[in-house]
C-alpha cells in the first residue's frame, strides 16, 4: 500500500491509497455531505459548508460519504 496526501483549496486534507487493484481516496469534511464524480473529478457538497472538489487518479468505481467522510474508489 502506498500512501499519499494532499490538500484542497479550502484546507481539507485528501488522503490516496494505492493498492494493487484499486485506489482509494479519503476526504473527512466533518458533517454530512453528498458526493458525485465527472470524468477525473469529484465534487463533495457539505450540508454545512461550500461546495468542493478535487482531481481523481482515473474513473471512479464507486462514490461515498458516511459519517463525515467521503470515501471514492478508483480503479488502477
Amino acid at each position: 500500500m502506498n500512501q499519499r496526501h494532499s490538500q484542497v483549496g479550502d484546507g481539507r486534507f485528501v488522503r490516496q491509497y494505492s493498492y494493487p487493484e484499486t485506489t482509494v481516496v479519503a476526504v473527512d469534511v466533518g458533517g454530512a455531505a453528498t458526493v458525485d464524480t465527472v470524468d477525473q473529478t469529484a465534487i463533495v457538497v457539505p450540508e454545512d459548508g461550500e461546495t468542493f472538489e478535487f482531481d481523481l487518479p482515473g474513473e471512479s468505481v464507486s462514490a461515498t460519504s458516511n459519517n463525515g467522510v467521503v470515501v471514492v474508489e478508483v480503479a488502477a
